[in-house]
Parts: C-alpha cells; sequence; structure tokens
C-alpha cells in the first residue's frame, strides 16, 4: 500500500476513533451532569424547606407553651366574675393576646377555654361563650400540647390548625387551655419557595391521610384537603422505618442509611418525574418536591446534539485537509529516500531536486550540504583521527593532575562533614528532650529530622519518614470538612514569618487515628537570610478541646435556660410601662423601667453566649445570596443614624469610585459584623473632636474590604493583642462605657473567619483619641457557604428559643 494511502487511512481512522470516544464520553458526562445537578438541587431545595417547616412550627409550639404558662391566665380562671380583680384580669388577658396576634400574623384567632370546656376569652368575642369541652384541641389539651391538623374552619373561610396548651395554677393542678388557630399563609410561603428550575418544579405538602394540604402546581386550591396523593414517594414517606428515622436523627441520619432518596416515580398527574420527600415529625405532614423527568432530561439532548453537529463539521474539512497534506508530503520523501540510497552505496555528493517552497525544499537543501559535507569527511577523517589521538594523550595528563586536587578536597569536606554531624547530634539531643511533638523539613518539605514525642503520636519510626516528602505520611487535616491543612506549613516558607496552625485542625495518624493537634510553624534561615526549610512544633489538645467544649455546652444551656423567664418579664414590664393594666405613679414608672432595661441587658448577653456556643460548637450556618452592597449599608447606616445624632457623631459612607458587582453573602451575619463595628465606633467616639465615623469598601486583589473608621479613644498598646479575645474589655473602654460583655468583637472576628474572611485593625498604640480603623475581608467570591443548623440570634430576641 502507498505511503500516501496508508496517511490517509490512519487520520481517517484516528479521527473516527476519536470521534466515537468523544460521543461516548460526551453523552455520558452530560446525562450524569445534568441529572446530579437537578437532582442535588431538588433534594438540598426540600430539605431546606422541610427544616424550614420544622422551625416554624417548632416556634409557634414553643410561643403557645410559653404564653400558655404564665399566671395572669390562671389568675383570670381562678378569679370570680363580679370581682374588680376579675375585670382588670380580664382588661390585662384582651391585651396580651391581642398583642400577640399582632405581633404574629399568622395566628387567626387566640382564645381560653376554662376547665369547663367554655371559651372565656377570645380575640374573637363572638366566640365567648361556646362549648368546646367535646374539641380535640381541649380534650387532648389537658395533659400536653397538642397540634390540631388542618382542616377547613368555618370561622375563617379558610383552612386553618390549632395549637393549644393546658394552663395550670401555681398548684400545677389544671384551669384550663390556651389555643392559637394559625392560618397557613406563612406555611404556603415557605413550601412555594424560588423555583429556580424548569416550569414543572413542584413542591407540596400531604397529611397523614396522604390529603393535599397546600396547593399543588396543577392542580390548584381546590385540590386542598378533598383530594389525595397516592403516589410511591408519598408511600415511602409515611413508612414506619423512615418517620423512627427522622423523628430521632433528622434527614442526615436517613441519609447515612439509604443515600439520595431521589426517585423516578409517576406523579399525582401519570407522568413521569424525578421527586424526593421529606417527613416532619411535629405535625405528621410529609414535604414533596419534583419535577418532570423531561424538563430534566431536555438541556442533556440539546447539548449533545451541540456537540455532534460541531465534530461533524470538523471531521468533514479535516478529510480535506488531510489528503492535500498527505500529497504534498510524500513526493519530496521519495526524493529523499533516493538520495540516501544513493549516499549509502558510495556516490558522496549526489544531490536532489526539491522545488518546493516549504520546509522539503529546506530539507532538500540540508541533504545536498550534508552530501558535500560527508564527501569533505570521507576526505579528511585519516587526519582528524591523528588529530584527535593526541588530544586524548594530552586530556589523560590533565585528569591525572585533578585527581590529586580531588583528593585534596575530599580531605576538606570530610572534616567539614564531622563538624556538621556533631552539630546534627546536638539538635537532635535537643529536639528529642522537647514535649511537644516536632519535626524538621527542608526547602523541598522532605522531613530531615523528628523527635520521639512526634513518633509516638504519628505511630511511624525515623526510618519511615526521614527523607521523604512529609505530606507524604504526616496528614493534618481540618476536622470539619477532611481537607488536607498545608497552608501553615507552605506560608511559613513563602512569608518568612511564623505561622499558626488554623484550629480544628487533627493529625491523621499511621493506624488512621484522628488526634485534634495546635501549635506553629517556623522558617529557617540560612547565613545569608535565605529560608531553607522550617520547623513544625504540634501537640494533642485532646484534653483542651473537652474542657474548651464542656465549657461552651454548660454556657449555652445556661443561657438558654435564662432565657425562658426573660419573655415574660421583658413582656408584661413593657404593659405596665404603657399603663396597659393602669395607671402608675412616678416612682413606679421607674422601678418598672430599670426592670425593663435590666431585662434587655439580660437578653442581650444571653443572646451573645448563645451565639458564642454555636460558633465554638461549629454549628453557625452560613447561607450567601447575592448582594447589592451599596444598598446593604446604606440600610445599616440609615438603622444606626439616629443613635449616632444622640451621640453628637456623624456617620459618613465613603462610596467606591466604581460600581461594586453584586457580593454573595449572608445577610444576617455580615449586617451583625458592620453594625457590631458601627456600634462600638459610635459608642467609644471622641466628641470634642467632631465624631466623624467613616465606613468604605473596596476592591482589592482577590477580596473585598470593609473598612469602618472613627477618631475615639483608640486600643491602648497593652490591650491590642487581647482585644479579640472572649470577655476581654479594655482600661479605657470600660471607663468610657460601664456596660459591655467583651464578646462582640469576638463573636464577629469568629463569624469573618467561619465565612472564609479576616478581620484586624489599626490603631497607633502610643497616643490617646487617635481613632481606630477596623478592616473585614470577604473573598471575591463571596462568603463561605456552610451547613448547619443554626443562625445567629439576634439583639434582645424573644422569638426562635432553641437549644443550641
Amino acid at each position: 500500500m502507498k505511503l500516501r494511502n496508508k496517511i490517509n487511512i490512519s487520520f481517517l481512522t484516528i479521527f473516527v476513533i476519536a470521534l466515537s470516544i468523544v460521543g461516548v464520553v460526551v453523552n455520558i458526562y452530560t446525562t450524569s451532569l445534568v441529572r446530579s445537578k437537578i437532582v442535588g438541587y431538588i433534594d438540598l431545595s426540600n430539605k431546606i424547606k422541610a427544616y424550614q417547616i420544622r422551625t416554624y412550627i417548632q416556634n409557634q409550639l414553643r410561643e403557645s407553651i410559653t404564653l400558655s404558662s404564665s399566671l395572669s391566665l390562671s389568675d383570670y380562671l381562678d378569679t370570680s366574675l363580679d370581682t374588680e380583680q376579675h375585670s382588670l384580669a380580664k382588661h390585662g388577658l384582651d391585651i396580651l393576646l391581642n398583642n400577640f396576634i399582632k405581633i404574629n400574623q399568622q395566628v387567626s384567632e387566640a382564645f381560653l377555654i376554662n376547665s369547663m370546656g367554655i371559651v372565656v376569652a377570645s380575640t374573637d368575642e363572638t366566640r365567648i361563650g361556646l362549648d368546646r369541652s367535646n374539641d380535640k384541641y381541649f380534650t387532648e389539651a389537658k395533659t400536653n400540647t397538642f397540634f390540631k391538623d388542618v382542616y377547613y374552619s368555618s370561622q375563617t373561610e379558610r383552612e386553618s390548625y390549632v395549637i393549644s396548651s393546658p394552663v395550670r395554677n401555681k398548684n400545677g393542678d389544671f384551669d384550663g387551655v390556651l389555643a392559637f388557630r394559625f392560618n397557613l399563609d406563612g406555611l404556603y410561603q415557605i413550601v412555594k419557595g424560588e423555583r429556580k428550575l424548569e416550569k414543572s418544579e413542584d413542591s407540596f405538602l400531604v397529611n397523614k391521610d396522604k390529603y393535599f394540604i397546600s396547593k399543588p402546581l396543577f392542580l390548584g386550591e381546590d385540590a386542598i384537603l378533598k383530594q389525595k396523593a397516592e403516589t410511591e414517594n408519598v408511600a415511602n414517606c409515611y413508612k414506619q422505618e423512615e418517620i423512627d428515622i427522622t423523628t430521632k436523627t433528622g434527614y442526615e441520619g436517613l441519609y447515612n442509611l439509604y443515600g439520595s432518596r431521589i426517585l423516578d416515580v409517576i406523579d399525582y398527574r401519570n407522568v413521569n418525574v424525578v421527586a424526593t420527600h421529606a417527613y416532619i415529625p411535629e405535625t405528621g405532614w410529609c414535604l414533596i418536591s419534583k419535577i418532570d423527568r423531561v424538563d430534566v432530561m431536555s438541556f442533556h439532548s440539546t447539548l449533545l446534539f451541540i456537540f455532534l453537529t460541531v465534530f461533524l463539521v470538523t471531521g468533514v474539512i479535516f478529510t480535506a485537509i488531510v489528503f492535500v497534506i498527505s500529497n504534498r508530503l510524500t513526493n519530496p520523501i521519495f526524493d529523499i529516500i533516493t538520495g540516501t540510497n544513493k549516499i549509502k552505496n558510495g556516490e558522496y555528493g549526489y544531490k536532489i531536486n526539491i522545488k518546493t517552497n516549504d520546509e522539503f525544499r529546506e530539507l532538500g537543501d540540508a541533504f545536498n550540504k550534508m552530501s558535500e559535507t560527508t564527501k569533505a569527511y570521507a576526505d579528511t577523517i585519516e587526519e582528524r583521527v591523528r588529530e584527535q589521538t593526541n588530544n586524548i594523550e594530552e586530556k589523560v595528563n590533565e585528569v591525572e593532575v585533578q585527581k590529586a586536587a580531588i583528593l585534596n578536597i575530599l580531605d576538606d569536606v570530610e572534616n567539614a562533614r564531622q563538624e556538621v554531624s556533631l552539630e546534627k547530634n546536638k539538635l537532635e539531643a535537643i529536639l528529642y528532650s522537647i514535649g511537644d511533638g516536632v519535626f524538621v523539613v527542608d526547602e523541598n518539605l522532605n522531613i530531615i529530622l523528628i523527635n520521639e514525642v512526634a513518633m509516638k503520636m504519628t505511630g511511624y519510626k525515623d526510618e519511615e519518614l526521614i527523607g521523604i516528602k512529609y505530606y507524604e505520611k504526616l496528614k493534618f487535616i481540618f476536622e470539619e470538612t477532611g481537607k488536607i491543612n498545608n497552608n501553615f506549613i507552605d506560608d511559613a516558607i513563602k512569608t518568612k514569618t511564623i505561622q499558626e496552625m488554623a484550629k480544628h485542625t487533627v493529625l491523621l495518624t499511621k493506624d488512621g487515628t484522628r488526634i485534634p493537634v495546635a501549635d506553629s510553624t517556623a522558617p529557617i534561615f540560612n547565613e545569608s537570610g535565605k529560608v531553607i526549610g522550617c520547623v513544625v512544633v504540634f501537640r494533642d489538645v485532646t484534653l483542651a478541646r473537652e474542657i474548651d467544649n464542656a465549657k461552651t455546652e454548660f454556657v449555652s444551656l445556661a443561657s438558654h435556660q435564662l432565657r425562658t423567664p426573660l419573655t415574660p418579664i421583658r413582656l408584661f414590664s413593657e404593659m405596665l410601662l404603657n399603663e396597659e393594666v393602669g395607671k402608675l405613679n412616678i416612682q413606679q414608672k421607674e422601678y418598672v423601667d430599670s426592670i425593663s432595661q435590666s431585662s434587655k441587658r439580660m437578653i442581650s448577653l444571653v443572646n451573645d453566649l448563645l451565639n458564642v456556643s454555636r460558633l465554638e460548637l461549629g454549628r453557625l450556618k452560613i447561607d450567601p445570596v447575592s448582594t447589592n452592597i451599596e444598598d446593604f449599608l446604606q440600610d445599616i447606616i440609615k438603622e444606626l443614624s439616629p443613635t449616632c445624632q444622640t451621640k453628637g457623631c456623624e456617620l459618613v459612607f465613603n462610596k467606591p469610585e466604581e460600581k461594586l458587582p453584586d457580593i454573595s453573602i449572608d445577610r444576617t451575619l455580615m449586617r451583625q459584623v458592620i453594625q457590631n463595628l458601627l456600634t462600638n465606633a459610635i459608642r467609644y467616639s471622641s466628641i470634642e473632636k467632631g465624631s466623624l465615623i467613616t465606613i468604605s469598601v473596596v476592591k482589592k486583589d482577590n477580596n473585598y474590604i470593609f473598612s469602618v473608621q472613627d477618631n475615639g479613644i483608640g486600643i491602648p498598646a497593652d490591650a491590642q493583642t487581647h482585644i479579640f479575645e472572649k470577655f476581654y474589655r479594655a482600661e479605657n473602654a470600660i471607663k468610657a462605657e460601664g456596660e459591655g460583655s467583651g464578646l462582640g468583637l469576638y463573636i464577629i472576628k469568629m463569624i469573618v473567619e467561619a465565612a472564609g474572611g479576616r478581620l484586624w485593625f489599626q490603631s497607633p498604640p502610643d497616643s490617646k483619641n487617635t481613632g481606630t480603623v477596623f478592616h473585614v475581608s470577604i473573598p471575591i467570591f463571596g462568603m463561605a457557604k456552610k451547613e448547619g443548623d443554626k443562625g445567629m440570634i439576634q439583639e434582645n430576641s424573644l422569638t426562635n428559643i432553641t437549644k443550641v
């Protein structure tokens, strides 16, 4: 077969094989990619909505229990109808119930039932006197809080559900029932959520009888409580095994046992869908999320068609190019082969004639020159051999001289080696006497020394470690994610500075044991100042971590227990101050106001302690969303402006010269960070200097940097290394403002670092009233998303009272 035919066939064969492989890979990859992305979104969206619904119902249950525990309800039920005390109690009760409905817009009615089952108080006065002794929300609530499932309420002419709790007197005896009728607007809003996929994306709720209790996308409101959802994933949702696991361990426990719960099923329209479900233990409901299968695969088909079209067009062009190139390649090659055979047969000086104006012509010219050169070399080869022989003899003599010099140098090297060995022995003796684990790496990250403590901790012997890259055996990983944590070693070599090991770092030992460790890394310099390695020092902090976690759990539990009695204290003190239950004299108002202010400070402190516990236990959820940063900062400034004016200072926003794009941040957490820095700036401002406070944001390298600058009291030199410590307050801050927990900066520093950012400050240490600038850096891609089960508790919040 001719060469040109082989070239054509080879290139076409390669192209066909490549096209086939690429087609298969593209088909598999796009199928997997599209399905995994959509399936992941549906699963995550359903789980988030389920958590939101559970939190929503749990808050309502807690609020019902808290208000039913108020002794004022029992006092009202126990007083005689014709007494002035009963009248005052009724007035106070009406205010309490009506205020609660104003605060909680999802409550359509609040009513109190006495021990005989008669409605004695209600926000709807037409209901007073009705007999509810046979209703489940009365009979079932005599012992415990009762949740009555969704039903059609003739009073509100819409679907509702009822939460009722027993009212007990001071002796713990049953006095009656406090009940709240809730509308479903807030619940529907959670279920509806944001639809980010195709038009067929749908989420809805069904009750234990499998009836729709929220509007399905393709059936509308007429299906609520009238039509059942008899589908496979609804049946799976109500399997007893799934109910037990969800109730005990939540959705993560169910995921660990079964993996993804995404199913390919038939929905209520007899259409193939991709669906998932989540059981709601508090109500017995089931949340279903699904999308039509045809919508899942539509993007895949389009993408595959585009790829195949591109490759077919490319194939046609490729074939034409191959035929042209093969013809141009083969003709000059045949000429070169002929010339080579001539020279091989002894015809030195033979020339070929290639007329193409490309590299083949250059190759022909080079061949002709080679032929001429070969002929010349053949004529002079003997003379050159004689010359080379003389040169070799001269080189042999030079080598003998150099050999003697090298022997002298080797003697000097041996002496130097002995001195180095002695210094190494001294260094090893020092390392072995240190109580912490220590190892030394060179500039190529190879381990050159390791002490006995480090070997015991890691489980390796020195012969297993010396001379290898440290990361091949010594695995330092982040406790939460399991990812390798080598930054503190790499940064020590790159920056030539001591680096601290990141918090929550663990050492993975030879047998797979995880040991929490902490400490630092220091670079090693030679005489010229060049970094030639680094020393890594680490210690086992298991016991310290256990002690710290125990303290955090204790603070969390104590703080949680403090919150429950603060709710009625603050509520009733505000009622007294507003004279909603009677007039107060001046002295009484002062006392009640003192109680109210003290309760607010107590709530603020408890909130700070709970937030610290959530951060330290790693349970904080970070949920970033795209945010217009200028509008975000303007809202905070507008909120704090009245406080700033009262203090006699001016708050200024230095807008960036170029409009910044939207930044992905957790608005609640970032608001707490900025508000804390601005509040501190206002609190510690120096009035005699004009009290100018500025906030700015700039883009620098791969970060957005937020800065808050004031001309206040500043941070003394002795306080600057402690300013971010828990419960720490500088002496000048205590003198300027007596109140304060010393937790604010500690909390926001943990928030910023948990989100992948950094918090630092600048304050001249040797002068007073020169002000401070705090900086917060957020990566350009935004705050890092973090899964967690708790958010931050807001200032003076009385709702969302959940255990940390």
